[in-house]
């Protein structure tokens, strides 16, 4: 069985598209851009929680004016941070890195419910949270600084300490990770402003006031998948992709140009030298490359070497016949009269004949 060989042409072209496919393929298995997608959803959940903070400990603080020990509230820390000093916490999420936790589970009722101070700031906040879910489509909540959710849009009342990122929150640290999310039904359509990624990012963001903590701040939001991404962007990934198949297209004309036609015109050049053409003593006409133009022109210095010893042979084989023309028409002639009078010649002619 013979198989056709490719085209240079055809191997251009399907080298451009290679390199073409390779940021696309880095994209698929490295989930370079997934992981951009959840590290822009944690920074926007970081952000959230440092406000929903702000806004619980300025409660808290007025709630705690009626308090007998103020300074008291809250949890201690091992290294006291009171807040006030520069600090930014940075989005670190890596899908290729990052462990991707089982679905949140519930929160748990606890034997005994937050104190006063955590229930008055939380009811002043729970108004805020609610009006901010509406453009912001996140789960929000403020746990007091035993777990116990004081603000949100539901479970209040119940336990959270449970969880890990809680657990880490309290003692003082910001946590994020990434959690599964079980979709309600089918995926929504792309044009729906729901996500349907399937995970969910957490954040717990803890909340200090005089050196202690006195709560904190857990939000969450599903990232926006790379469909949805893709969907939204359609008319920019349909001109880049224009622009790429137009890049594309000149690169292997110009590669054409450059390789594949000075080829061509070699392989011509081959074949009048083959059939003894004069125009193979010429070098083609626009080699464009210093590799095409050197072997051009080695082929028409081939060409010449034999058309010079072409033209040596004929020019000899013309000499040595005029050379042995003379002879040899002596020789025909003296047969010719041997043959004729052989029985009429005397002897000493015959023999000068011969001879």
């Amino acid at each position: 069985m013979t198989f056709r060989r490719l085209t240079l042409h055809e191997i251009l072209l399907l080298v451009s598209l290679l390199m073409l496919l390779l940021p696309l393929g880095s994209l698929h298995f490295l989930k370079l851009y997934e992981s951009a997608l959840i590290r822009q959803t944690e920074s926007e959940l970081i952000s959230q929680a440092a406000f929903i903070g702000a806004a619980y400990k300025q409660e808290v603080a007025d709630a705690l004016k009626q308090h007998p020990h103020p300074r008291n509230y809250g949890l201690a820390l091992p290294q006291a941070d009171s807040g006030e000093h520069l600090k930014p916490v940075l989005a670190t999420l890596d899908l290729a890195k990052d462990p991707v936790h089982p679905r949140r589970p519930d929160g748990l009722k606890s034997s005994q419910g937050a104190d006063i101070p955590a229930r008055q700031a939380g009811a002043y906040i729970i108004p805020i949270l609610q009006d901010a879910q509406r453009t912001t489509f996140s789960g929000m909540k403020v746990l007091d600084y035993r777990g116990i959710a004081v603000a949100g849009q539901q479970e209040l009342g119940l336990s959270f300490i449970h969880l890990p990122e809680v657990q880490h929150a309290l003692r003082g640290e910001h946590v994020s990770l990434i959690r599964e999310r079980t979709l309600p039904g089918k995926p929504p359509p792309l044009s729906s402003v729901s996500r349907g990624a399937n995970m969910n990012i957490f954040v717990a963001a803890p909340i200090l006031l005089n050196h202690r903590l006195i709560g904190v701040a857990l939000v969450n939001r599903t990232p926006m998948d790379l469909p949805k991404v893709l969907y939204r962007k359609k008319e920019d990934i349909a001109a880049a992709a224009l622009a790429i198949l137009f890049l594309t297209a000149t690169i292997v004309a110009l590669t054409s140009y450059a390789i594949s036609r000075p080829i061509h015109a070699l392989v011509e050049q081959a074949r009048l030298l083959a059939h003894g053409g004069k125009q193979a003593v010429q070098p083609i006409a626009h080699p464009v490359t210093q590799e095409i133009a050197l072997l051009s022109e080695s082929l028409a210095d081939m060409a010449r070497t034999i058309e010079h010893r072409s033209e040596y042979i004929r020019s000899f084989a013309t000499s040595v016949s005029h050379e042995f023309k003379t002879p040899l028409t002596a020789i025909q002639g003296s047969v010719e009269l041997l043959q004729e009078h052989w029985e009429s010649m005397q002897i000493e002619q015959r023999r000068r004949f011969l001879n």
